[in-house]
């Protein structure tokens, strides 16, 4: 590597150092992003990614007055749109919480026996809360088993019930950016859980690789074939951590063919 070249990479690199501590900055206020965007004026969609939803309101106020930035516009949304859901979900699991926390209050001081002979009386909606509260507060493996029991013994909730929960997450907000991105076959897509409506991200180029696989292409044989290859020839020329390296990638995506991408959440398959 020559000098040049060297020096090249430590002013990128102390540049890009700068640029983020003017991004966490800008956020502050309108006249602080105005100020930013003098002074950086390329800003690109993943900066807004760890933004918290006021920094991102403040950002959108500013960018819809700039018209070489509106292509920006649906990337706030979208991000806005995710921040609030996180939030209303945050407070509905502080309310029930706090509901738990007062119902139960007399349950504290009982033994695991008595706790369930009155989880017996109750209905199958405050089971559930129920066991939340236990797990929160005590955590005791024998009482969590017999209020699971309680509750399946009562039946699970239908699919109608299971779809309307669904639909309560609405539509995906990043439908329109995903399909620009799968259309391009690179970058990173957001997904929506459909069963708890957390996103989650997933790199293209993995998914195509998953799929390929999965259906036993040519070009699915020909990429576990040259993973293969990359291992034995690291193997053999004593890269030993690159060859382990290419053996846990391997390993991930046999996973990832067999049971797919999982919510990082909940553990449920993002794609069905």
């Amino acid at each position: 590597m020559s000098f040049i070249y060297k020096k090249i990479i430590e002013h990128n690199d102390k540049q890009a150092i700068v640029v983020h501590r003017d991004f966490k900055a800008a956020g502050r206020s309108v006249a602080e992003a105005e100020k930013f965007l003098r002074k950086w004026p390329n800003v690109k969609a993943d900066r807004f990614d760890q933004c918290n939803l006021k920094e991102l309101k403040v950002w959108r106020d500013v960018l819809k007055s700039k018209r070489s930035l509106k292509h920006l516009i649906p990337t706030l949304d979208a991000l806005i749109a995710q921040k609030q859901h996180e939030a209303t979900r945050a407070s509905k699991q502080t309310a029930k919480k706090a509901q738990a926390d007062k119902k139960f209050q007399p349950f504290i001081g009982l033994s695991a026996r008595d706790l369930i002979a009155e989880a017996e009386e109750l209905q199958e909606r405050e089971v559930e809360l129920l066991i939340e509260w236990e797990r929160n507060n005590k955590n005791r493996a024998s009482v969590l088993k017999a209020l699971n029991q309680l509750v399946s013994d009562t039946g699970s909730p239908n699919d109608s019930d299971s779809q309307a929960t669904k639909k309560a997450h609405g539509p995906n907000p990043f439908k329109a950016e995903n399909e620009k991105i799968y259309k391009k076959g690179r970058g990173t897509v957001r997904e929506m859980c459909q069963d708890c409506g957390e996103i989650n991200t997933i790199d293209v180029s993995l998914l195509a690789q998953v799929a390929h696989r999965r259906s036993n292409s040519t070009r699915g044989r020909v990429d576990a074939w040259a993973d293969r290859q990359i291992e034995g020839g690291s193997r053999m020329t004593g890269r030993h951590a690159a060859a382990e390296a290419s053996r846990a990638n391997q390993n991930n995506i046999a996973n990832q063919v067999s049971s797919g991408f999982p919510c990082a959440f909940c553990g449920s398959p993002l794609l069905r």
